[in-house]
């Protein structure tokens, strides 16, 4: 419900919480018609879900049953001159109504009333998360040195560590911000796109080593590789990478190719995107891709969002979990149509799911 004073009525819409959207307005109530003074001005509802709507200029509150746009109660405040201007319920039952009241000359005037034997609503608070991060939040650069393209940052939560690659020179790294200790080794002589640990074994790692997804085990308090194993290579093209590569919730490991070239080199529509796990093996699920970055899944494991950079284009599909199957494509944000400079890369997930 809302109310614009100067048309005297209170208007009713329908409301989707979940969009944030109103629509077919319509007049529940009209203050001229029911020749009441003054022009309706602040509102809130009561338990039962009554309106009780300040009058301005005329020095009472009405009580309005929106179902059948009913005139339920006229509350008269005191003073002739009286100018109401919005009310609200408090006290520890919410069965007090607060009125916030002024006088031509703007002498302002609370009252409290009590004894109507109606209670209110808790009144919603603002919700202020992303700005509050906005205007919070410091961006530092840390102090690792002599670094070249670095890409897929996992930050693991058993040791308070960033583990990320260095992709064209076949780094691993690790940085645990509390110690600042910073470590990197060279996997080998080729690309290295992304770096997973492996659940329930301790500084064992899965990484993309060009069309390779290679088990490693590094000690990281000696900062030595002790053993590596291909789990899998993708049947791709010999000239294609892999490039940035996600798990979902089951641990099986989602990346997609591209041509193993920079800038301008690169060829459109020449990758792929694959899954791969121990169960299933190597499985393809999307071919013609340029650029293969961002991959997210929901916390709820229904929906899928992938990354082909060239597309400008943050994409959604349809995701099966239990089978490890994306369908039903369909775009969800668009970089151009949105004015934003750049493509898109890669991505993350907070945990409100956005």
């Amino acid at each position: 419900w809302y109310v614009d004073s100067r048309k005297f009525t209170v208007d009713e819409f329908d409301f989707n919480m979940d969009k944030g959207e109103i629509k077919n307005m319509r007049t529940l109530f009209d203050v001229k018609k029911h020749d009441i003074p003054g022009a309706p001005d602040g509102l809130t509802t009561d338990a039962d879900g009554n309106l009780w709507v300040a009058l301005f200029g005329g020095s009472r509150i009405i009580r309005v049953k929106p179902s059948t746009g009913e005139l339920l109660q006229t509350l008269s405040i005191p003073g002739s001159n009286t100018k109401v201007t919005s009310t609200g319920f408090g006290g520890p039952n919410l069965d007090e109504l607060y009125v916030m009241a002024t006088t031509d000359d703007e002498t302002g005037s609370i009252f409290l009333v009590t004894g109507l034997g109606v209670r209110g609503h808790p009144p919603p608070s603002f919700n202020l998360p992303s700005l509050l991060t906005l205007q919070q939040h410091k961006i530092e650069r840390l102090n690792i040195d002599g670094l070249t393209l670095v890409e897929s940052p996992y930050w693991n939560i058993e040791t308070q560590s960033l583990f990320f690659v260095e992709l064209r020179v076949g780094k691993i790294h690790m940085y645990t911000p509390a110690t600042k200790r910073s470590i990197s080794i060279k996997t080998w002589d080729g690309t290295t796109s992304f770096i997973i640990p492996v659940r329930d074994r301790s500084d064992h790692f899965v990484i993309g080593e060009k069309l390779n997804v290679t088990l490693i085990h590094w000690d990281v308090e000696s900062n030595k590789i002790v053993s590596k194993q291909v789990l899998a290579t993708m049947p791709d093209k010999p000239t294609n990478r892999l490039n940035d590569g996600k798990c979902d919730s089951t641990g099986r490991l989602w990346s997609g190719t591209m041509t193993d070239a920079a800038g301008k080199d690169i060829k459109s529509g020449e990758g792929f995107f694959y899954s791969y796990s121990n169960k299933d093996g190597v499985k393809l699920h999307l071919k013609n891709i340029s650029i293969s970055n961002g991959i997210e899944s929901s916390s709820y494991n229904k929906k899928l969002w992938y990354i082909d950079s060239r597309k400008f284009m943050v994409d959604e599909f349809d995701f099966n979990v239990n089978n490890g199957e994306i369908s039903n494509l369909k775009p969800l944000f668009d970089v151009k149509k949105n004015n934003l400079p750049g493509a898109p890369d890669g991505m993350t997930i907070d945990a409100d799911g956005n």
